[in-house]
């Protein structure tokens, strides 16, 4: 089973989690495609996104959580890429593959609770990409969260890393 993981991080300059994540998925020859580094101008290549998709059992969605989504990029490649008469309609290019999710979260885990101050869940805020992912006919396998980012150590984020590699192995 081949796994490509569609990574969507807009400044991974500054970001220490991704930039981790992305190295030790790599290291375990997980094929991390970056959507900022291949379209720097955004303006993506559909018929090259939806052959990477054709050619993976598994697809999994690495991003920061802004504002409770993902970054633009990530938002226009769904919109784009998974068009109708491709990933539905009279064609479910995606049907039976698995789309799990790796989101790197810079508030602390408690806040995402009903008694948080978001007061939404972490599966709650999630649920358009479980919803697209049932949509489209693929199987939805989860995510991994890493909460608390920006006050975590870099041997906290290594940790991270190697557990995000052992789940995305594990689908």
């Amino acid at each position: 089973m081949s796994t490509l993981v569609i990574l969507a991080h807009p400044n991974m300059k500054e970001s220490i989690v991704n930039h981790l994540w992305k190295r030790e998925l790599e290291q375990e020859n997980i094929y991390v495609h970056d959507l900022y580094e291949t379209y720097p101008d955004e303006k993506l290549d559909v018929m090259h996104e939806q052959k990477l998709i054709e050619q993976h059992d598994t697809i999994v969605f690495q991003f920061p959580f802004y504002w409770y989504s993902s970054p633009p990029l990530l938002k226009k490649w769904l919109d784009e890429v998974l068009e109708e008469g491709w990933a539905h309609g009279s064609r479910f290019s995606l049907e039976g593959k698995k789309i799990a999710l790796a989101i790197s979260i810079g508030d602390k885990q408690y806040n995402y609770e009903k008694t948080g101050k978001v007061t939404f869940s972490l599966d709650e805020l999630i649920s358009p990409y479980i919803a697209t992912a049932i949509y489209i006919k693929a199987h939805y396998a989860g995510y991994h969260a890493m909460f608390n980012v920006a006050s975590a150590t870099e041997n906290q984020i290594t940790a991270d890393a190697k557990e995000l590699a052992a789940f995305i192995k594990s689908l």
